[in-house]
Order: C-alpha cells, then structure tokens, then sequence
C-alpha cells in the first residue's frame, strides 16, 4: 500500500520524469512490516521498483520484487533508468498468522524453488520463517498507516515484547552480517 501522504510526491516525480524517455521506473521506499504493524524488518529490500513505463522493454523479475530493462540486466532500481521519490510502500505481507504465513511461504518456495528444493527442506526453512525467529530486534514504527487500514491496524495488538533491541546480542549479530539499516 502507498501512504496518502505520499502522493503529492509520487504525483510531482510522475509529472517530472514522464517526457524523459530514459526514465523507465520510479523507485519508493519499502517498509517490511513482520509479525504486527509496529514492527518494521530493516534489513530487507529498502528500495523497490513500483512505477514502471509501459511498453517500453521492462520485465519482472522472478520474485517480483523488481523490475529489469530488455536491454540491461541491471534492476531498475539501482541503475540508471530508475528514479528515487520519497515515497513509501507499506508491505504488510509477513503480519499473519504464523500458521497462515507457513502454508503462503511453502507455496513461494516450491513455486521458486521447487525443482532444487525438496519437499522436507522447503517444510523446515517456512516453519523457521513464520515463526518470526528476529521479532524481537525488529525496528519499531512510530509513524502512522494509510487511511485504508485504520481500522485492521487498530484492531490488532502490538506483539512486541517490551525488551530494547539494543540490549540483544542477536541485534549486533544482524548488523554484522548485513549492516546497520536503522
């Protein structure tokens, strides 16, 4: 979803960018909400390629999660056919039950992964993955939802345990291995 607040800005790069052939895609900020809506998983995909120009050589990636030129192999988003707007996607898709998020990961890895993975090993990584393993040094969000999921979010509590991220081994350990994100 695109917050309300963002569409001046998304509306003012469509109407920059548009007679600039070059210009194949605008790229927003995503927000990677896990587990409830106060949780944000930094270390995920922070750009992605949302807008696109039609009929003009792009294709999907496989996962998609972006968007390539024909002639380039360079994703959009980090090359020089995309353009940043400050504008952020809210993607929501990780707050479920755990059960329910199991049987949606199981169906991505066997769609994506299915003829090198079997069957036993795609069971165990969406077992690990729904069980939300990080949840605890997650980075809060204090901001506001768009409008259309007002009631959904205010309808659900916040799963967090209370406990500072900072203070948790598995934090630095995060960082570490992908780097600080916030």
């Amino acid at each position: 979803m695109i917050h309300e607040e963002d569409f001046p800005a998304i509306r003012a790069a469509l109407d920059h960018y548009s007679p600039d052939p070059e210009v194949l895609g605008l790229v927003l900020q995503v927000l990677h909400f896990k587990r409830d809506y106060w949780s944000i998983n930094p270390w995920m995909y922070r750009n992605a390629t949302r807008i696109i120009r039609n009929h003009c050589g792009t294709r999907s990636t496989t996962d998609g999660c972006d968007f390539r030129a024909v002639e380039h192999e360079q994703m959009i988003k980090s090359g020089e056919k995309g353009r940043l707007v400050k504008a952020r996607v809210f993607h929501c898709g990780w707050v479920k039950n755990p059960q329910i998020l199991q049987r949606k990961l199981a169906y991505q890895h066997s769609s994506h992964d299915g003829e090198v993975l079997r069957l036993k090993e795609i069971e165990r990584r969406t077992t690990l993955l729904a069980q939300f393993p990080n949840c605890d040094i997650l980075k809060s969000f204090r901001g506001t939802h768009p409008q259309v999921m007002e009631t959904r979010v205010r309808g659900m509590e916040s799963l967090r345990t209370g406990r500072i991220r900072w203070l948790n081994r598995r934090f630095y350990r995060e960082n570490l291995r992908h780097g600080f994100k916030g």
